[in-house]
């Protein structure tokens, strides 16, 4: 059984069970004086300690815990895209030209 800080009970108290209830980061933050970076930080130490937190993104977005698969689900697609996006990046920045690369593109005037 883990063990959890003062700081990571606090955040976990405000993350919502369920796919109906969220949260977004600035209002954690603003409930518990924490900046964004430290608040991020906890729920990394929480994944890490075994909570399903997962998150939506857009107007209607933000954290909770998944009580389903299907939210479970839900909440990964954000970061499957975000990884993908991430994978392309790096072989797009891999496959460049390093002395060349300003021959191959056009600069507008």
């Amino acid at each position: 059984m883990e063990e959890l800080t003062i700081i990571e009970q606090s955040v976990l108290e405000l993350i919502p069970r369920g796919f109906e209830r969220k949260i977004k980061v600035p209002d954690i933050c603003s409930i518990i004086d924490l900046d964004e970076r430290d608040v991020k930080a906890v729920i990394q130490m929480l994944r890490a300690k075994g909570v399903p937190i997962v998150s939506v993104r857009g107007y209607e977005g933000g954290m909770f815990i998944a009580t389903n698969e299907d939210e479970r689900t839900i909440g990964l697609q954000a970061f499957r895209n975000q990884f993908k996006s991430m994978e392309q990046t790096i072989t797009n920045i891999e496959q460049a030209d390093l002395k060349n690369w300003q021959e191959t593109i056009k600069i507008a005037n």
